[in-house]
Order: C-alpha cells, then sequence, then structure tokens
C-alpha cells in the first residue's frame, strides 16, 4: 500500500514567449524544490496549466518529470479529463513513468450527482492500474463530493487519497474520522488552510505556494510535526499571505511571477491563453509582500 505525507509542490509548466514547453527550465525547477526539500512533487495539475495542454504534451511533462526526478520523492499527477477514457490512458502512462498516484477531479461541468461521482471513481479504478487521488473541488468541477460518497469511494482498492478544497475545515476531521489514515491519506488543498489542517492531524498538503517558498513550507511542517505550535504560527505568519492571496484566483501567474521576481527562475514564464498577466495592481500588492517576506521564503 502506498502511503503518502509531506508536502507536494503543485509545479509550474514553464513556457516560453511563443507558449511552448521549456523543458530545461522544468528540469531546474524540479531540482530546486528537490533540494529545497520538498516531499513530493505533482505534475499537470491545474497551477501547471494542464487544461491547456494536449495529450501528447501532458504526457511529455511526466516522462520529463519523471526522468529528472529521478526516485528522489514520489510525484503525483493531475489525469482530469471531460472524458473518464482519457483519464485511464494519462493515468496509466503516468503509472508506467513512476507517478505515486493519480489525482483525478469528477469530469468539471458534468453536473453529476453522488451516485454518478461514484460510478466515475469505480470506472477509472476498475479500467486502470494506477492508485487514485480523489480531487474535491466544487469551485473547479462544480461538484462537492459528500462525505459519504468520499467513504464509500475509498473502499475502491486503487483509491489511496483525496485532495479536499472545499474550504471547509470540517470536511477534513469528518474525513479523518471515518477513514483509514493507515491506507488513506487526506491532502490539504486549500492554501490559507494548512496552518488549521495540520495541527487537527491531516499529515499532508498540496501547495501552490511551495513554487516559490519551498524552504518556508517545510519549515512550517516541521514544526508542526514536531508539536512546535507556537514556533509553527510564527512560520506560517511568513507564508499566509501568499496563501490568502493564491486563493483570490490568478494561482498559475501569481507563482511564476514570484519564482522570477525572487530569482528562482532565469525568465518570467508566461502562462497560456486564456490566462492573462497580473493587474498593475495585482502586481504591487504581490511586489510589496514579495520584498517584505523575500529573506524568509527561500
Amino acid at each position: 500500500m502506498t502511503v503518502l505525507a509531506g508536502i507536494f509542490t503543485v509545479v509550474t509548466t514553464p513556457f516560453n514567449a511563443k507558449g511552448e514547453i521549456e523543458f530545461a527550465a522544468l528540469a531546474k525547477q524540479i531540482n530546486y524544490q528537490i533540494d529545497a526539500g520538498i516531499h513530493g512533487l505533482l505534475l499537470c495539475g491545474a497551477t501547471g496549466e494542464y487544461s491547456t495542454m494536449s495529450l501528447a504534451e501532458r504526457k511529455a511533462i511526466v516522462e520529463a518529470g519523471a526522468e529528472v526526478i529521478a526516485g528522489r520523492v514520489p510525484f503525483i499527477v493531475g489525469t482530469i479529463s471531460m472524458d473518464p477514457r482519457e483519464t485511464v490512458e494519462l493515468s496509466n502512462h503516468a503509472h508506467d513513468h513512476g507517478a505515486a498516484c493519480m489525482m483525478i477531479l469528477p469530469p468539471p461541468t458534468s453536473g453529476c450527482d453522488m451516485e454518478e461521482v461514484f460510478a466515475f471513481y469505480q470506472y477509472i479504478n476498475d479500467n486502470s492500474y494506477a492508485n487514485i487521488m480523489m480531487y474535491n473541488n466544487p469551485y473547479s468541477s462544480g461538484i462537492d463530493i459528500d462525505v459519504d460518497t468520499v467513504v464509500r469511494v475509498a473502499e475502491l482498492a486503487r483509491v489511496i487519497a483525496i485532495k479536499e478544497s472545499s474550504g471547509n475545515i470540517r470536511r477534513q476531521t469528518e474525513l479523518r474520522a471515518r477513514t483509514n489514515a493507515a491506507e488513506f491519506t487526506i491532502f490539504c488543498g486549500w492554501e490559507d488552510m494548512v496552518y488549521e489542517s495540520l495541527t487537527l492531524g491531516t499529515k499532508a498538503w498540496i501547495s501552490m505556494s511551495a513554487n516559490f517558498a519551498p524552504r518556508a513550507v517545510v519549515k512550517l511542517y516541521d514544526h508542526i510535526m514536531a508539536e512546535q505550535t507556537e514556533q509553527a504560527w510564527q512560520q506560517y505568519q511568513h507564508v499566509q499571505p501568499f496563501c490568502a492571496l493564491l486563493e483570490e484566483g490568478k494561482p498559475a501567474q501569481i507563482c511564476k511571477y514570484s519564482q522570477f521576481k525572487l530569482g528562482l527562475v532565469e525568465q518570467h514564464s508566461i502562462c497560456r491563453t486564456p490566462r492573462l498577466p497580473l493587474s498593475d495592481e495585482l502586481q504591487a500588492r504581490l511586489d510589496k509582500l514579495l520584498d517584505e517576506y523575500r529573506s524568509e521564503l527561500g
């Protein structure tokens, strides 16, 4: 049984001015994350702009990423698609290249009820040989998976985790009470709820801010795992403003802009259409935060 824990960075995908994937830059980002002590990585998540990529590009990201990671940390792959057959194809491909599990959202905008959500995950479970992470994000899918359904899906053989992004902290405590922590990992998926989540016993976080503040978030995690709650609270003050800003929207743009402003990448990677550059107002807000906390982010 694969048991995951720690902080997993949902890695941004670097694009050049033509919108092409810059694989050399991706390799540098991955190495920087691992060198900073991040526990794992997530490729082709929403912050990685998977929805703007072809199936071939998504597979290429996995192949290139797996080669660079080279078994040093576990990695997860987002295999979300409107077509469950594509999800199976992407999941098996990622599994074949060493992915620990696949992050799978119910088909966005499908309007599925809970019985259909269960049937969807059962289809993936029965037709793929990859481990599955459920992804509950009602803001992305239009579907809020209720606790009863999560518990039911968690009993499927290949389902090992959930990324919980409803923004409701009580959901995590309910899930913890009703699932087996030795076999099913609950990931905090809400950026500025991580302190609450980890102090309440959640052991994992899929983090956007780790793209530009990996050492800071690892330090936060280490304090909490050591039950040093006051030190953890003080450390959280260094990253919480960024976590809150990321939850307002524009996460891919915010992460890429911050990576560039902090000197972590050589050039500012654009985002693919329809994402536009940050507004002057949002850049100014972010610049102020980066200047204030620069020495703490690392």
